[in-house]
């Protein structure tokens, strides 16, 4: 199989403030729209368990930092500050990224896939 460069995300949130999240996610979700890196970025709200989850998607490690150094971390997160906290992180690819938790949560690096259908 080739070698794909494609980094995935899914976050996990413990909620605290569900008016707050839905705020905060539709803020990121229109910063993120206007990425041309950002193929992939969806929010989602489960009311029964309070609990959150973002999908989210690169072609490229340099589209992730591109991201990362973007106004979704540099203004609005801190705007948002308590709304969630993040519970937990798969990441899917992203070879030579550093492995570590991010987000001061418990990561999973899954590495590339061993069988696909996407490129």
């Amino acid at each position: 199989m080739q070698k794909r460069t494609w980094i995935t995300l899914i976050v996990r949130f413990d909620v605290t403030d569900a008016d707050g999240f839905a705020a905060m996610a539709e803020e990121m979700a229109e910063a993120s729209r206007r990425e041309p890196g950002t193929h992939l970025y969806d929010w989602y709200f489960d009311n029964a368990t309070g609990q959150g989850m973002l999908l989210e998607s690169y072609p490229s490690h340099e589209a992730l930092m591109d991201h990362v150094e973007g106004p979704v971390f540099t203004e609005i997160a801190p705007r948002h500050r308590g709304v969630a906290r993040p519970a937990a992180i798969d990441v899917f690819g992203g070879e030579g990224m550093e492995q570590t938790d991010l987000l001061k949560a418990p990561t999973t690096w899954w590495g590339e896939p061993i069988a696909a259908v996407t490129d």
